[in-house]
């Protein structure tokens, strides 16, 4: 088999030409990277697979001419014959089998009723102003009463006993969360004791701003059984507070800061970060501060540093979701931020190609506001208008919305592009809330950071396959 993690991995040349052979045709999540990883070269990534592996340019003409159905030998097909293994998926059958096995990927994800997966807002009011809050137009204040934390902790475990999930877990945010605890563990303890009656596992992590997340509150939270807490800083001290100042316009750095340094010995912090021309010079320096302060991998796992997007009520904080477009960014910049954080010593989330599919497409996946509204995704929050039930009235049928999130036909308008695997339609909520259609196309994004991505990944393979050779 090829092996595309190896440094020698072969390249495919041309063979004889005998006699002819059965006809193959190249995946249409293939994309193709010229002159890459050496001059001449080609790599081939799959979309679909993940498998990548480079061909020399006469291996290319072959695999064009495999495509467009021309005459070809045994020993030529039997030089490509690995490309057909489903780990690199680089040549099928037919258009007709690339087709399903994609659909069936995604139907796999649409039926997947083993787990139960709510993000749960418990309240639209914060104590910070940030200047690209993409929560800002819901940001009324309302916060969920006595009455709908109860519903709310009812409606997830009944939907957990009549769908028979096998797993449920709680991502809990705002506003900010931490504002009234007490709602985060009500809700918790409510969903956890229930689930562990019936054998069920249960998680949940929360999505906090950290100004309130001190030793005390982090080992609250660890006792009530969170995993993880996700919190953001905005580069260091010379730039976090351009972006995320309090309410009134006084520093917050300092205090998450010294909050983290003690809440990270209790429970795993994914620090996350969303820079902008006036604050990214602070993200190499707080990369470095995290390093210099002794941070460990364990306490920090996850280092996630990204553009600062509006355009979605969802939350930055707590999701990939890409309201507006990464492609108006610089592809280098993220990846160098990438490595960066990688050479300190934490682990980046950002690869540039793990956008989607997203919750939305998953049945069991779904967003409950303070209102008590649900929604298919955490995208809608404050929005009634694009809820599909509310947790009071849990005998309702789900609206239309849920139908055409789970539909086959939810990704018509992507026709065969390449991307769908990695992508899957983009941020569905924000093209529906801003009428762009029913999928938010972002080609240029894969054009630019997506290629860089894939540059990124084979280096990175490479390397850990050349480490442990030369130890």
């Amino acid at each position: 088999m090829l092996d595309e993690n190896r440094p020698d991995t072969h390249k495919t040349p041309l063979g004889p030409d005998l006699q002819n052979a059965p006809v193959m045709r190249l995946s249409r999540f293939n994309v193709y990277l010229a002159n890459y990883p050496e001059p001449g070269d080609t790599l081939i990534y799959n979309h679909l697979s993940g498998g990548m592996v480079p061909v020399t340019a006469d291996g290319m003409a072959l695999l064009r001419r495999i495509d467009a159905g021309e005459s070809i030998t045994e020993a030529e097909l039997a030089e490509v014959a690995e490309l057909e293994d489903p780990d690199y998926g680089v040549l099928v059958p037919n258009i007709a089998e690339d087709e399903r096995r994609f659909a069936a990927r995604m139907d796999q994800l649409r039926k997947n009723k083993r787990h139960l997966s709510v993000t749960i807002s418990t309240s639209l009011a914060c104590n910070f102003g940030c200047t690209y809050c993409c929560q800002g137009q819901v940001m009324d204040g309302q916060t969920m009463n006595f009455e709908t934390v109860h519903l709310v902790g009812k409606w997830i475990v009944e939907r957990m006993k009549s769908e028979g999930a096998e797993s449920v877990n709680l991502c809990i945010l705002g506003g900010e969360p931490l504002l009234h605890p007490h709602i985060v563990e009500s809700i918790t303890r409510q969903v956890g004791k229930k689930a562990r009656e019936v054998g069920v596992e249960f998680t949940w992590d929360i999505v906090t701003n950290g100004y309130f997340l001190d030793r005390a509150m982090a080992q609250r939270l660890r006792d009530l059984g969170c995993r993880i807490a996700k919190v953001t800083l905005d580069g260091d001290e010379t730039t976090h507070d351009k972006t995320r100042p309090l309410k009134h316009g006084k520093s917050s750095f300092q205090t998450i800061w010294n909050n983290l340094r003690e809440a990270a010995k209790v429970i795993p912090i994914f620090l996350n970060g969303n820079y902008t021309e006036g604050t990214l010079a602070g993200f190499p320096r707080l990369i470095e501060k995290l390093k210099e302060s002794g941070f460990t991998r364990d306490e920090v796992p996850i280092v996630a540093l990204k553009p600062a997007l509006d355009g979605l009520a969802a939350p930055v904080e707590g999701s990939v979701c890409r309201g507006a477009r990464h492609s108006d960014n610089d592809a280098a910049l993220m990846m160098q931020l990438a490595d960066q954080i990688e050479e300190a010593g934490f682990s980046s989330a950002i690869d540039g190609l793990s956008l989607g599919p997203c919750g939305y497409h998953n049945a069991n996946h779904f967003g409950i506001d303070p209102g008590g509204y649900v929604y298919k995704c955490s995208g809608f929050f404050g929005m009634p208008t694009w809820a599909i039930g509310h947790v009071g009235k849990p005998e309702e049928p789900f609206g239309a919305l849920y139908q055409q999130a789970i539909s086959p036909r939810a990704l018509m308008e992507c026709g065969s592009c390449a991307n769908r695997p990695s992508c899957a339609g983009g941020c569905i909520a924000s093209a529906l809330i801003n009428g762009f259609g029913e999928v938010q196309c972002d080609k240029p994004y894969f054009q630019t950071v997506g290629v860089e991505a894939i540059k990124r990944k084979w280096r990175r393979d490479q390397q850990a396959v050349e480490e442990p050779a030369a130890a």
